[in-house]
């Protein structure tokens, strides 16, 4: 018998039994995940890759371990993106967009399970499909669409009452009792979070129990029993066996229970610690209620600075989350999805009606008025940019790679020339698409008032200036260093009377091609805005000039992007060895070299970041 086979058929038995056991062994469903790949990697045996790492990822994803588990997803569908009928492929997605409603993108989030149901149905995989179901039922539960959430976790429910599932069947059970509970029908919740517990007492599925008691504590704070909810928040955070995201909710709770009966320094001890837990699983929605509670705990200690601080928390992160941009994209897909749906089941004129229709229009109607908006903002952000002929007229040998992730961009490039200096700059601000736009291009503004008016052309005192003038805009303040608002930036000054560079940086580095070796300049590892180490200045590196030096200062956008055979990031090291491989061209053909590379990296992955690479050559 070919020893392959043997080893593809032991490949798939360690996959079946890793699945099988996901909820009642974790341990072990991971240990034989990790020996399936291994052992995959050996063989080569890419349907056993594939399986291995979404085995690992969905065992990960129940420990809610999301950093773990979103890379591997990710991974993984590089595998099933080619084999669609492929049940693996379902469970990629429904647990992708999983994360994604963790993290608060519904927008995602929905694109992606409903992408799973439709496939599901096409290849009848049941056991999929109630899973798909209980996952978008939280969607709508976040997008308080309670009716929507209840349709879905009554097919959810019937699906695996069918396969008799009963671990999943508990779980329907606690998520139809929580829809009812937010819908105000406490009596029914109540009633579906009993037959949930008995389900997981019978079973000794001790993990979930903690869920049940998370619900049924809201149920009855909902009702107005403040004792008896602290009594099941407390059980569920202090369960032994409870999940980190359940325990996390469970403080919040309490935390907000212990407030309304003025057991303050538990209630503060309690939401800190929620605070803590939900911002390491970057859970931005349970995020903002903290903050909520936390601004209500301040307010109740008279505290009115840390309240108005939790106030502005809670705020932009609900309105990150629910913006109106993102509701109206979820409102087109959900329309979308829902003709596609019909279309299947022959229903189209269910939707031909005129409320649809005039949905439809409005919509449309606000994505052209956001579109016109940020379109306008292009050509404010276009007309700070240097122009081509300018950069060309100053620093002949050079090119400028520049590919905004969204409409405008949070990266610029700058560039002036003082008497025989020539200043050149790539910056990367925080955020991107209209966030990152606004602050490029205060940064752009300040770097016009810091250069062209006040004649600065030393590297280090231009980035220490552009950051106290950064920093009083946005009115940062000593206790505020956790801050990420501002910009990191790289700097270069040839000064041609000397044949010299002069080089300094905010965590940008400068790389230098000489004699066929690549050589990196660091730059100080603070950035351009409030932190630590506002008493530190930056520093300098000189580099005399020799015919044929080539210099490049970038933004992460281009080595951060995922893409290649593994879906991976492309990274530093091999960001400088296709540098190095393509110094031989001319400018102009390295920089062709640099953009087809990135286009081919990248494949069908969205583009994550901006994209600022700029290139000098001294002749």
């Amino acid at each position: 018998m070919n020893s392959g086979k043997i080893n593809e058929s032991t490949i798939d038995s360690l996959n079946e039994y890793s699945w099988d056991n996901r909820y009642t062994s974790y341990d072990e469903a991971l240990s034989h995940a990790e020996q399936a790949l291994e052992l995959s990697k050996k063989t080569d045996y890419k349907a056993g890759l594939a399986y291995a790492k979404l085995n690992m990822a969905v065992c990960y994803f129940l420990k809610s371990m999301n950093k773990e588990a979103f890379p591997l997803l990710q991974e993984t569908l590089v595998y099933f993106d080619q084999n669609r009928e492929e049940k693996g492929y379902i469970v990629a997605l429904l647990h992708i967009g999983n994360i994604y409603e963790s993290y608060g993108d519904y927008e995602k989030a929905l694109d992606f399970t409903q992408k799973a149901l439709i496939k599901a149905k096409e290849i009848n995989y049941l056991e999929g499909e109630g899973d798909v179901q209980a996952v978008l039922g939280l969607i709508y539960i976040r997008l308080t669409d309670y009716k929507s959430a209840q349709k879905s976790y009554t097919e959810s429910l019937k699906i695996r009452e069918e396969l008799g599932n009963t671990m999943a069947i508990a779980s329907s059970l606690n998520r139809l009792a929580q829809s009812f509970c937010l819908s105000g029908d406490y009596d029914r919740a109540l009633e579906f979070y009993s037959q949930s517990h008995e389900i997981r007492e019978k079973i000794e599925k001790y993990s979930g129990i903690s869920w049940t008691y998370l619900g049924l504590a809201s149920t009855y704070e909902y009702m107005g029993k403040l004792n008896e909810a602290n009594k099941y928040y407390s059980m569920g955070a202090d369960h032994k066996e409870t999940d980190i995201r359940c325990k996390a909710q469970c403080l919040m709770g309490s935390g907000r229970i212990n407030r309304k009966l003025n057991n303050l320094d538990i209630a503060e001890k309690e939401l800190h610690e929620a605070e803590r837990i939900a911002i390491n699983l970057k859970a931005k929605p349970l995020l903002y209620e903290i903050h909520l509670e936390l601004a209500k705990y301040y307010e109740k200690k008279n505290n009115d600075l840390k309240a108005l601080e939790n106030y502005k928390k809670y705020h932009l992160l609900k309105e990150e989350v629910h913006n109106n941009e993102s509701a109206n994209r979820l409102k087109n897909q959900q329309i979308v999805f829902a003709i596609e749906k019909s279309e299947k089941e022959k229903e189209i004129f269910q939707l031909r009606n005129v409320e649809l229709k005039a949905a439809y229009d409005e919509i449309h109607e606000k994505n052209q008025e956001i579109t016109d908006s940020i379109e306008y903002a292009l050509r404010i952000q276009s007309a700070l940019l240097p122009k081509e002929d300018y950069l060309k007229e100053i620093l002949p040998h050079y090119f400028t790679l520049y590919l905004p992730r969204d409409i405008v961009s949070g990266d610029y490039y700058w560039g002036s020339k003082i008497e025989d200096k020539v200043i050149i700059i790539a910056a990367d601000c925080t955020g991107h698409g209209v966030p990152g736009a606004f602050m490029s291009m205060l940064g752009m503004s300040f770097l016009n008032d810091i250069v062209n008016k006040r004649k600065t052309t030393d590297p280090a005192k231009i980035i220490s200036r552009l950051r106290k003038m950064i920093i009083k805009a946005l009115k940062q303040k000593d206790d505020d260093i956790d801050s990420q608002d501002g910009m990191d930036i790289a700097i270069c000054v040839f000064d041609y009377t000397n044949e010299s560079l002069t080089f300094a940086g905010a965590y940008n580095p400068l790389y230098m091609i000489r004699d066929g070796e690549i050589r990196i300049i660091t730059a100080d590892k603070m950035p351009v805005g409030i932190s630590s180490k506002l008493e530190e200045s930056f520093t300098n590196h000189t580099i005399d000039l020799r015919k044929g030096d080539r210099f490049y200062i970038f933004s992460d956008g281009y080595h951060d992007q995922f893409g290649g055979k593994n879906g991976k990031k492309l990274k530093s090291a091999p960001f400088r060895r296709l540098l190095l491989e393509t110094s031989g061209l001319t400018i102009p053909e390295q920089k062709l070299a640099l953009h087809n590379f990135f286009i081919e990296w990248r494949g069908d992955y969205l583009q994550i970041d901006d994209v600022i690479v700029i290139g000098i050559e001294f002749n």
